[in-house]
């Protein structure tokens, strides 16, 4: 057994001393592009570099050596227009030589794939859009907002291709959910990249969501409704008021009063073929949150002038 043992060991030095072809493969990273371009094609993302060498010297790099990617950086391109398209082509006997150097390649090369690595580029176009909050709030009871939401920053570039950016209408906040709110606050929200395209970018990250909340109570206020004679009609509403109930912050509720409010009928339909008008209401302020009309149609009689 022990000569057996010597014999394999002593065979596998001699098969791993002969020369071999071997392919050796080194991953390609891509730096930064040309600040007014963007890249728009996928460039090879290894380069194969086919060597004749020992068994041993195979083993130490395909297995032993840590194999760094190879950065390329983009700015650094000779960047030709071709058309409406940018182009650039490089050669990867340079990017042979830095391995050679670096790995200490003194075997005999025999082929680099690909020879040549190519890149097509767009220019860059940037696009003003709204951004969008995507926020579900739940307040405690009785709290409510008292104004809609106030963004810090309400719209953003959003930058690339014209092609890619040119659908995108609106950019989402991350989405947030908060609960049991019962005082103003602001919310830091990140900015959603708009379908997730690499080659979009945006000009911010974030931005800052202000909420404005007041506590509110319900109340309950009678008003007439007004008849618009430009129907060329005298009508007569039953019954002639309605009940509006509503929400108001406790600090606004002694502005309410009923000039605020206006209310009227729906004329449009032909009134000699309807039995009820739909009530509507034609103003009411801005700081109140309407939970009930009562009724929602009035009877009404057309008098004779």
């Amino acid at each position: 057994m022990v000569c057996l043992g010597i014999s394999i060991f002593i065979w596998f030095l001699i098969v791993l001393s002969k020369k071999n072809m071997e392919t050796i493969d080194f991953p390609i990273i891509y730096g930064k592009a040309p600040s007014n371009l963007t890249l728009t094609n996928t460039p090879d993302s290894l380069i194969s570099i086919r060597l004749s060498s020992t068994g041993f010297e195979f083993i130490n790099l395909k297995y032993l050596t840590r194999k760094k990617p190879i950065a390329i950086d983009l700015d650094d391109l000779n960047v030709q227009k071709e058309g409406s398209k940018h182009v650039a082509k490089l050669s990867t006997s340079e990017i042979e030589k830095r391995l050679i150097k670096e790995y200490r390649l003194s075997k005999e090369l025999i082929s680099v794939s690909p020879q040549v690595l190519h890149f097509e580029f767009a220019s860059v176009i940037s696009k003003k859009v709204p951004i969008k909050p995507n926020l579900h709030l739940g307040f405690e009871k009785q709290f409510q907002l008292s104004d809609s939401l106030i963004l810090k920053l309400d719209s953003v570039f959003v930058i690339g291709a014209n092609e890619s950016i040119e659908s995108i209408d609106v950019v989402h906040s991350e989405f947030i959910e908060i609960t049991g709110i019962n005082k103003s606050q602001e919310i830091i929200v990140g900015l959603v990249n708009p379908g997730n395209i690499e080659d979009v970018r945006i000009s911010e990250s974030e931005t800052t969501v202000s909420l404005k909340v007041e506590k509110f109570t319900e109340s309950t206020i009678e008003l007439p409704i007004t008849v618009n004679n430009k129907v060329g009609l005298e009508v007569k509403t039953f019954p002639e008021k309605i009940q509006l109930t509503y929400l108001v912050a406790l600090d606004d509720y002694k502005r309410i009063n009923t000039e605020m409010f206006l209310i009227g009928i729906d004329t449009t339909d032909n009134l000699r073929k309807v039995n009820k008008l739909k009530v509507k209401i034609i103003q009411y302020p801005s700081f109140i949150k309407i939970t009930k009309i009562e009724p929602l149609e009035v009877e009404f009689l057309v008098l004779e002038r």
